[in-house]
């Protein structure tokens, strides 16, 4: 039906197969190969990606080379190749010029090959990341692109999440072009400079850090599934209905408020109907509100964000954002993209008969455009507003745009239409905290600190010998590799006499873990050294008596007076 557009016009076994540039006629300048085919029969090689690094990628044509790194859904990856038109025949007209990404999900592929249907349909089995939200068949596919976006990442849009939505954990960032080349680098990279040291702060241990090269502060982040881009309206028919988007515990670590909370309103009659109502919940969407306000509503396909007084929500639950539309005749309220679904989370609505996920149930992709701003505490709260955002480099509404939908007979919305938000801003590798971890047996996570702190007091550990890792916590994702620093931590020896003033010990101290310590008695006159005890027991009569200390230790120097035997 035309709603997907599969590899589109980058590709000859698509719609590439027709490129042209005028006056020549259709066809007479068709794409190559996507990059996945071409690997598949040999071509080209494709190098994986393991860990952080950076890349300079030449232009296929040119260049027989290739990149893939891995979801962490087996035979799911991304392909990168850099697309540069040629001077030639083949790859004269493609759209644009830049690094093409393909979400690649391999089981798919070889599940639909010979049925030639891989594309056809919601889930794509080859694709590339539309960069700059405006379609695949323009310019702006390709990163950087004519958008300038030079981040991917599993918050960035588009983002690296899989299929199943779960983080890849490897950002490509700072992608940049090099005359016909593509830099970039990718991956999370650990603190530095990390330290464990008793100095100070005996008997803890002062753990400590330098912030990763590269990385940045992040005190607060957007949460959303949309995109913005090639959105819809939907409407049911007059009545009260219910929408929501969800957030996990592991999406929210760390984040304790809610600072603001955007809608992309649909299409009625601004600003009395629809009318909007949003509650905050956990656990489930039916709980009970943890916040409740109107949404403004004054122009259609609008941004309208509330602005909220640091809502304090528990990390360890699900996080759930309800809107409730009041909807009159013929009117449209809620907007949703055009992006794989992330099913049970980006799309819940509530028609009545309880929260379903419909759209994705009838082969219908697409997220609600709602969008939640959170923040560490102390940060970013503010009073109680709202403000709506409008649209820039976004054309007018015009009723022959058509964005309007009935959910029974869905229209697709012009291409490119993005209304700005500032979550389509978000920086790469923003430094959420800090992860410390003992290497104690078991592992012991000694906590996540905020990112503005770079240090960690241990309590008093027992003695050993540990390593210390820090792993940076992104936005992105988790550092591939920790820094690590060794130290061994001391045994203290603690030695006393019995019976009161019946001699001396000398030995105390802190040694360190696994040494060998000493323990010397002397008795007073009139005394004599029998033994040293340990917990109430006899460890030695050795005097002096040495050991390899490997835990603290009290011991006791046990004197008893001197006898002599006298005959007569």
């Amino acid at each position: 039906n035309g709603q997907f557009d599969g590899t589109g016009d980058w590709d000859l076994m698509s719609g590439g197969s027709w490129n042209y540039n005028s006056p020549n006629p259709p066809g007479s300048q068709p794409a190559h190969h996507n990059i996945y085919t071409k690997v598949f029969y040999g071509w080209i090689s494709a190098n994986e990606i393991f860990g952080p690094s950076t890349f300079s990628l030449a232009p296929t044509e040119t260049t027989a080379k290739a990149y893939f790194y891995r979801t962490g859904t087996n035979n799911e990856y991304f392909m990168l190749e850099n697309r540069v038109p040629s001077t030639s025949v083949f790859d004269a007209a493609l759209p644009g010029q830049g690094m093409l990404i393909y979400h690649v999900d391999g089981d798919w592929i070889n599940q639909h090959w010979n049925s030639n249907d891989i594309n056809n349909g919601a889930h794509q089995g080859l694709y590339p990341k539309d960069a700059g939200g405006s379609g695949i068949n323009t310019s702006g596919c390709p990163f950087p692109g004519t958008t300038f976006n030079t981040y991917f990442t599993d918050t960035s849009t588009p983002n690296s999440k899989s299929w199943a939505n779960a983080n890849t954990n490897n950002p490509i960032t700072d992608i940049t072009p090099s005359g016909n080349n593509i830099n970039f680098n990718i991956g999370t990279p650990p603190p530095g400079g990390v330290t464990a040291d008793t100095t100070g702060a005996f008997p803890g241990v002062m753990v400590a850090w330098a912030p990763p090269a590269g990385g940045q502060v992040l005190n607060s982040q957007w949460l959303y599934y949309d995109t913005g881009a090639s959105y819809q309206a939907y409407g049911y028919g007059p009545g009260i209905y219910r929408y929501a988007i969800g957030f996990l515990p592991a999406q929210l670590t760390g984040y304790l408020q809610i600072d603001e909370f955007s809608l992309l309103t649909g299409s009625g009659n601004p600003p009395t109907s629809p009318a909007y109502l949003l509650d905050i919940t956990q656990g489930s969407p039916d709980n009970p509100s943890l916040f409740s306000m109107a949404v403004p509503y004054t122009v259609n396909f609008t941004w309208s964000t509330l602005t909220l007084p640091g809502i304090p929500f528990d990390d360890t639950q699900s996080l759930y954002f309800v809107i409730t539309t009041f909807v009159n005749p013929s009117e449209y309220p809620m907007v949703i993209d055009n992006s794989p679904a992330v099913n049970g989370l980006g799309n819940l609505m509530d028609l009545g008969g309880g929260w379903t996920t419909w759209l994705a149930a009838n082969a219908m992709q697409g997220n609600w455009c709602m969008r939640a701003k959170v923040s560490v505490p102390g940060t970013t709260a503010k009073e109680s507003a709202s403000k709506v955002l409008s649209p820039t480099n976004n054309p007018a509404f015009r009723d022959g745009n058509k964005l309007m939908a009935d959910l029974l007979t869905p229209i697709t919305g012009d291409k490119g239409l993005k209304p700005s938000h500032e979550a389509d801003n978000n920086d790469s590798k923003n430094i959420t905290g800090y992860q410390v971890i003992r290497n104690s047996t078991p592992p012991l996570a000694l906590g996540i600190v905020p990112s503005v702190q770079q240090f960690l007091l241990d309590a008093v550990p027992i003695p050993g010998s540990y390593t210390y890792s820090v792993y940076a916590l992104y936005n992105e994702g988790t550092s591939t590799a920790a820094n690590s620093s060794a130290l061994n931590y001391p045994a203290g020896l603690t030695l006393s006499i019995n019976p009161v003033s019946s001699g001396n010990a000398v030995g105390s101290g802190l040694y360190p873990y696994n040494s060998t310590a000493t323990a010397s008695a002397t008795p007073a006159t009139g005394y004599e050294f029998v033994d040293w005890d340990f917990n109430g027991s006899q460890i030695s009569t050795s005097n002096p008596y040495s050991f390899t200390i490997v835990q603290d230790m009290m011991l006791t120097a046990n004197f008893q007076k001197t006898s002599h035997q006298i005959s007569l």
